[in-house]
Parts: structure tokens; C-alpha cells; sequence
């Protein structure tokens, strides 16, 4: 595993030296807010299943991106996202979900040609998610189906000045990451994460 992310921080290194000013690499950690939003089919207004609190989150990983054109820049992210849920009904620390994720994304220069620097750099972007769960502390009864894979896009807007800037994000899922099956009365409980945070980032290059 260590040999294997060696490789690839090599590549990019190789990649971005030799493509001078086209190209960038970043790091980037930050905080977010975690919603599970519920959707019920048939819908039961008096009854909800387990745990399904907002509870804060973490986010952290690095940056590439390549210069397309003068406006665009297209990048991908390889983060660690720690998301999860509170119990609203129990006092106890919320419970913690561990993904991995690569999120291609494309950003936009709307103000390329400004003389400021300080409007210049001001980027909104579209990502799409790909995660990965690799460690959940609650564990769940055999009725509820458990998805490791999450797909979904995250809208951001960028703010680098120089070496160090900001990002502002709001991560939209398009698949559910549990369903939950009642049986009194019958009906399926679909669980969503969405996520709104903040990242710090520092550009190396």
C-alpha cells in the first residue's frame, strides 16, 4: 500500500514539473456538517428507525488539477471523509462512518481576466463523488441493507489567493447509503447523507 501511494504522489510530480504552470497540487483538511435525510416508502409519519442525528464531520486530502483552458481547470480529489449520524433520542457520543473518496472535478475562472488577483482566483466548481465505507461503529440488524459504495456531486466554490486559500462545499448524494425494512407496519426507510463543510488548502505548486 505504501509503495502504491508513493507511486502515484511521484506521477503527479512527474506530471506537474513537466507541465509547468498548467498544473497544481494541494492539500486540504476541514470541517463540515453531516444531515441524513430520510425517505420512507409507503410513508409512516409516526414511526422513525434508529439513529439519525446531524452530527459534525471531517474531511481531508489532497488536490490535482490541470489548466484545460483559460476559464477551466480540471482537477480530481482523493479525500478521507469521516460522516455519520447522532442519536437525538439517546445522550452518547454521535456514531462515526469512515469513507474513502475520489471525486473528479471541473472548475470555472469566471473572473480570469480581472488585474486583482484577489477576484481572479475566486473558482466555482462541480465534482462527482465516488466514496468508499471502510469502518462503521454501529452495526445494524440483518433487516437493514447496508451500501459500501456512494455516488453523488458536490457543488464548491474556491477562494486561492496564493499558497493558502479556501473551499466551501455542499455534497448532494444520488445514492442512498441504508435502507431500513419495517414489517409493522410494512415499509422501506431510505437513508441519504448530505453534506455542507469547509476546507483550509494549501497549494504546493
Amino acid at each position: 500500500m505504501k509503495k502504491t501511494i508513493l507511486c502515484v504522489v511521484m506521477i503527479v510530480l512527474t506530471i506537474s514539473i513537466s507541465q509547468g504552470q498548467k498544473s497544481s497540487f494541494s492539500i486540504k483538511a476541514g470541517l463540515s456538517n453531516v444531515t441524513t435525510r430520510i425517505i420512507q416508502d409507503p410513508p409512516d409519519q409516526y414511526v422513525r428507525l434508529g439513529p439519525s442525528g446531524d452530527r459534525a464531520g471531517i474531511q481531508a486530502g489532497v488536490a490535482y488539477d490541470y489548466k484545460l483552458l483559460k476559464y477551466v481547470r480540471l482537477g480530481v480529489d482523493f479525500q478521507y471523509l469521516m460522516k455519520g449520524y447522532s442519536n437525538q433520542f439517546i445522550e452518547q457520543p454521535p456514531y462515526a462512518e469512515h469513507y474513502l473518496g475520489l471525486s473528479p472535478t471541473l472548475s470555472f475562472f469566471p473572473f480570469a481576466n480581472s488585474q486583482t488577483k484577489y477576484v481572479s482566483c475566486i473558482s466555482p466548481g462541480v465534482g462527482f463523488n465516488l466514496n468508499y465505507l471502510i469502518a462503521a461503529k454501529f452495526k445494524w440488524q440483518s433487516h437493514v441493507d447496508r451500501y459500501y459504495w456512494e455516488t453523488g456531486y458536490t457543488l464548491k466554490l474556491n477562494y486561492q489567493p496564493g499558497k493558502f486559500g479556501l473551499q466551501i462545499y455542499y455534497s448532494i448524494p444520488f445514492t442512498k447509503y441504508l435502507v431500513y425494512h419495517n414489517h409493522t407496519p410494512p415499509f422501506d426507510e431510505s437513508r441519504y447523507y448530505f453534506v455542507t463543510g469547509i476546507s483550509f488548502v494549501y497549494k504546493f505548486f
